[in-house]
């Protein structure tokens, strides 16, 4: 389609292949099948446990019902093999008089967007310590942890946590803000596009012949479809009034809703105490070298030169991997 770009279409596929993902990780945790079994169990605290009346199962955390507010208690999705931090949280919220499943959605992983934060703060990258460095620059799926309870030494959180409090204010506020999406309205978008092509497709195939659409009155059958898909409108036209769009503009308008949506760095602020390059490298770096004494005394020295070369190489791997995506 003219104005748009070839790849739009896998950017959605891949955000709509992620989210199913999730949500087949929420049913096996919770037994359940579907949204509107998913959205039951969250309104009714799932199956409750003879002993306390709580629901429990290693990965799920249920928060306490809100109150005249239209939203249900929160159900928090745990990383496996993790003793804390929370991979995705859902609720159930009321729209236009139904109930729709909302989640907090990721299209990058936190280690992603952590590097992004830290290149946006001109962190000095020297500072990073090795292993953090190394995990920054490999590839991580969208919900993976970026703490880590078993080796502190690739534990972004217990790192950033470290750092003087200006610094991890602006990190920990960015890294912490969720983005809430309509789980429903998302699909439900998705299969509006794919009919509004088979629409499209059907009239330049000449297969309309056959359809009501035809009896449809000026501007043709965009008008009937485009109601259907969004119910955007315009003003102007061939006669006053508002108009729906047509199809290529109803085409974009759910093109965009469905585009992910990547984290937004531009307000991220370099606090005032390090404007100066020169005292900036001189905090990171007696901050790195205070970093790295307190991990040599906890879990006594790295791994040396061994350590520092698997880091390297796994750098490598992910550079080639990333040049090989680029020629596909």
């Amino acid at each position: 389609m003219a104005g748009v770009a070839p790849n739009y279409d896998r950017h959605i596929t891949y955000r709509l292949a992620v989210m199913q993902a999730q949500l087949g990780k929420v049913y096996a945790a919770t037994g359940t099948r579907s949204i509107k079994q998913l959205k039951e169990f969250i309104i009714l605290g799932g199956s409750r446990h003879p002993d306390d009346g709580e629901f429990r199962h290693p990965h799920i955390i249920l928060g306490t019902p809100s109150e005249d507010n239209g939203i249900s208690r929160e159900l928090r999705l745990k990383h496996p093999d993790r003793q804390f931090g929370t991979q995705q949280k859902f609720r159930v919220q009321h729209v236009n008089g139904k109930d729709h499943l909302f989640a907090t959605e990721k299209i990058i992983s936190d280690w992603e967007y952590l590097n992004l934060i830290l290149l946006k703060l001109e962190f000095p990258r020297q500072f990073i310590p090795e292993p953090i460095l190394a995990e920054l620059e490999v590839e991580h799926a969208p919900y993976s942890p970026y703490h880590n309870e078993i080796n502190p030494r690739i534990d972004g959180r217990a790192w950033i946590g470290s750092l003087p409090d200006d610094l991890f204010d602006e990190i920990g506020f960015q890294l912490d803000r969720n983005n809430w999406i309509d789980v429903e309205e998302l699909f439900e978008n998705a299969n509006r596009l794919q009919q509004l092509r088979e629409w499209k497709r059907g009239l330049q195939q000449g297969h309309a012949g056959r359809s009501l659409l035809l009896n449809l009155p000026e501007e043709g059958p965009a008008n009937s479809v485009g109601t259907f898909v969004t119910g955007i409108q315009r003003t102007g036209g061939l006669r006053p009034g508002k108009h729906n769009l047509v199809i290529k503009d109803q085409e974009l308008v759910l093109i965009f809703r469905l585009l992910p949506i990547r984290p937004d760095v531009s307000g991220v602020r370099l606090p005032d105490a390090y404007r100066n390059r020169q005292h900036y490298l001189e905090e990171m770096r007696e901050h790195s070298r205070v970093w790295q004494d307190h991990l040599d005394r906890i879990l006594g020295p790295a791994g040396g030169p061994a350590a520092a070369e698997d880091a390297r190489t796994r750098k490598r791997k992910t550079r080639k991997r990333k040049t090989r995506k680029n020629r596909k």
